[in-house]
């Protein structure tokens, strides 16, 4: 494989990889567990930060909606995780 080959590869296995954690992330709402939730969302915003340009942004909306959801209905201490999804859900919708 060329570079190009692996960096779509890469690309795509993100995009599994994004969505499999926003169907966790609907598990992790009902089990309640603080330390789960928060590490789910940890996960979201780490895989989802090479998609934060315009023409990719599409896909890291509904897990970062999904996270930022999460974050509040437990009402973690992690204002600074949760300031980063709602700042770059704002981006996408405007």
């Amino acid at each position: 494989m060329n570079t190009f080959q692996k960096q779509i590869e890469d690309f795509e296995r993100r995009v599994e990889a994004l969505k499999i954690l926003d169907r966790a992330m609907i598990a992790n709402k009902r089990l309640l567990d603080a330390d789960i939730i928060i590490e789910g969302c940890t996960l979201i915003w780490n895989i989802g930060i090479p998609f934060l340009k315009k023409s990719t942004r599409h896909h890291v909306y509904k897990p970062f909606q999904s996270a930022a959801q999460a974050l509040e209905s437990i009402q973690a201490n992690e204002n600074l995780l949760r300031v980063c999804f709602h700042l770059e859900l704002a981006k996408y919708e405007i």
